[in-house]
């Protein structure tokens, strides 16, 4: 199992808790996989509003973006 799903997965069944006891859980998670399960949860998946943040999520890998000449180290 992937390490970027396991937190929301241990932190789900306490959302589910918060959510039958009147109180709002809400995420903010990056990654596809934990995404998806948030969705199929029923839960919102914040995202930070910070350009460097979407920049990070557009890249497919993990490592250094290349513009140009110049390498922009990313991990």
């Amino acid at each position: 199992m992937s390490v970027d799903i396991r937190l929301p997965l241990r932190t789900l069944p306490i959302a589910r808790e918060l959510k039958l006891r009147g109180h709002e859980a809400v995420f903010c998670h990056a990654a596809k996989g934990p995404k998806i399960v948030i969705a199929e949860e029923g839960f919102q998946n914040l995202q930070p509003d910070d350009p460097l943040y979407y920049l990070r999520a557009s890249i497919k890998n993990a490592g250094d973006l290349y513009v140009g000449n110049l390498t922009i180290g990313l991990a």
